[in-house]
């Protein structure tokens, strides 16, 4: 995934193990997932274990595409089982819980839209610098 640079991006996953008798895909609270970002120096930008569901949060440093790799360490994997990942990749403002930070900051609901406004406003200047800095 291409970033700009200072960009919040989260990720929300779930993983779900095949089991041949239902011929179906269940969940399995056991099943660990590694969650690795690099960025496009191939630095580690995030390198941590998870639980089968979970969410993930990181920040670009340099604009470019970063590389997520998400890995199941549990002996399911390693034994040939199948797994199945649901992936939601949120950025920028997209990123943001508004209702948590509505929440946590006592806005009202004008507050909260001139907050979104203001996100998506330095959204797109950080855009508009990573093209100015890619020509």
């Amino acid at each position: 995934m291409t970033y700009s640079i200072h960009v919040q991006v989260t990720g929300n996953y779930k993983v779900q193990l095949y089991d041949p008798n239902t011929k179906g895909y269940g969940d399995y609270p056991n099943i660990g997932m590694h969650v690795e970002v690099r960025d496009p120096e191939d630095k580690v930008v995030l390198s941590k274990l998870y639980t089968s569901e979970g969410k993930f949060t990181f920040t670009s440093h340099l604009p470019g595409e970063h590389v997520i790799c998400l890995y199941s360490n549990s002996t399911a994997w390693f034994s040939g089982a199948q797994l199945r990942v649901h992936l939601d990749i949120q950025a920028g403002e997209h990123a943001q819980d508004y209702q948590q930070i509505a929440t946590k900051d006592k806005l009202n609901e004008l507050q909260l839209r001139i907050r979104q406004l203001l996100d998506q406003v330095e959204q797109i200047t950080k855009e508009q610098n990573y093209q100015r800095y890619r020509w």
